[in-house]
């Protein structure tokens, strides 16, 4: 469980642990280990992975109804075994809350205006904006663990240009990061993030009037993907000068 979210340095030794966990009792059989039924009924997989017995199994939509949330896990072993449920549907941006569970990540958006004492950040909330201010987005991390190999992924609004155009590495708040500027999102990559809490900021640049999406920000642990969080949607309006 420790490496769960870590790799193993090399794929020598990769090979090594898996052999080694694989090899342990009667894990190594290619029968199913782990029992799962949805609302009494079992999920019978179309195939296993023969010597660790991993497999996927989706479930059509016109299966799926209220009592679908009922699931019942057994395991038929005394070695470890762990697994993931997944539930996918499409939804409105603006009605998207923030999930996560052990990593978390939220978004907030502030103007940013010159004064006599320097720069001043405020909070943006409905009607605030204006064609041509500056806004910096704010995203705060939180992981429970080390993770290693984590990607965050921030949609930005149509509305709204970047104002950090070349993808290079930065170092924030304790954090290294490979930051990369794309059409429509801005990409952060992360090899090693360490238990705590983070905070990474970038500004962009409002260009048009209307109301839009602002979008959200999903962070996720690519050597572990059921290490997966994402914020809230954001609506921005924005009027003109």
């Amino acid at each position: 469980r420790q490496k769960q979210t870590q790799d193993w340095g090399t794929t020598r030794s990769t090979a090594d642990a898996c052999y080694a966990l694989i090899m342990n009792g009667d894990f190594i059989n290619s029968k199913q280990q782990v029992i799962v039924s949805i609302n009494n009924v079992p999920v019978k997989p179309d195939k296993m992975e023969e010597g660790t017995g991993y497999y996927r199994q989706n479930l059509p939509k016109e299966t799926i109804n209220n009592n679908s949330a009922d699931i019942k896990v057994n395991a038929a072993t005394s070695d470890f075994a762990y697994g993931a449920v997944y539930w996918q549907y499409f939804e409105q941006m603006d009605k998207i809350k923030n999930t996560g569970a052990g990593l978390s990540i939220t978004k907030k958006i502030f103007k940013v205006t010159n004064s006599a004492a320097g720069k001043v950040k405020t909070e943006v909330t409905t009607g605030e904006l204006q064609v041509g201010d500056i806004i910096e987005i704010s995203l705060t991390i939180s992981s429970d663990r080390n993770l290693e190999f984590v990607h965050i992924k921030d949609l930005r609004g149509s509305g709204t240009e970047p104002m950090d155009i070349l993808s290079e590495y930065h170092w924030q708040n304790n954090l290294g990061y490979y930051q990369s500027t794309k059409d429509a999102s801005t990409h952060f990559f992360i090899d090693n993030m360490s238990k705590g809490i983070y905070q990474l900021n970038y500004t962009l640049k409002v260009e048009q009037a209307g109301v839009y999406d602002c979008g959200l920000a999903t962070i996720q642990c690519m050597y572990a993907p059921e290490f997966v969080a994402n914020s809230k949607g954001i609506i921005l309006k924005v009027t003109a000068y």
